[in-house]
């Protein structure tokens, strides 16, 4: 063969290859169609809420940041006044004033007690959280040890557990050495550096 006959041959396939895509095509873009649905016109009007179509939603990052921050409920810092605390009309005690004992109660970071009082104020209950002060209720000790507590018993020890003094090896060796040369010129700094601990 020569290279026109091949070039011939290999143009005739590509145009058979590109033909049979065409039709593959036609066949995709025909059961794509509309025109066949996949469900009959009674199986249809028998299950309509499970053939609902709808578009794709989508939202932009800042709608859906808006919608969280609705959920999430942040409470100021700032201090709440005590109209808002106390009934109407109503000025706040000081029981301290009018002479009676108050135990001191724990001290609490403004900041925080600020937040706690704006949370319980937008509740429903709100007033029932608030005594005639115009402070949150609490305990005046909540770190209180309550009664039941037990008793601290005191633990013996058995006798294996006792602790055994020795004298270290070193020291009894340098006394052997200065009790057998009882002069002291024969200790050399040497033997005692030996010896270091």
């Amino acid at each position: 063969m020569t290279t026109g006959e091949e070039n011939s041959e290999l143009i005739i396939l590509d145009e058979n290859i590109n033909q049979k895509s065409k039709e593959n095509h036609q066949n995709l873009a025909d059961l794509n169609d509309q025109s066949c649905p996949l469900l009959d016109k009674k199986e249809e009007s028998l299950l309509p809420e499970l053939l609902e179509v709808k578009p794709a939603e989508y939202e932009c990052k800042k709608l859906q940041s808006k919608k969280q921050w609705e959920y999430l409920f942040v409470p100021s810092s700032s201090p709440v006044v005590h109209s808002c605390k106390l009934p109407k009309e109503i000025m706040p005690r000081v029981l301290e004033d009018e002479g009676f004992y108050i135990p001191r109660k724990p001290e609490i970071c403004t900041r925080s007690y600020n937040k706690m009082e704006n949370r319980l104020l937008k509740e429903e209950g709100r007033r029932g959280w608030f005594d005639e002060s115009g402070q949150i209720f609490s305990l005046p000790s909540p770190i209180k040890q309550s009664p039941n507590v037990r008793k601290k018993i005191p633990i013996k020890y058995g006798s294996e557990l006792k602790t055994l003094y020795k004298k270290l090896k070193a020291l009894i060796n340098a006394t052997k050495i200065a009790e057998s040369n009882l002069e002291a010129s024969q200790l050399s700094r040497k033997t005692l550096n030996d010896y270091n601990w």
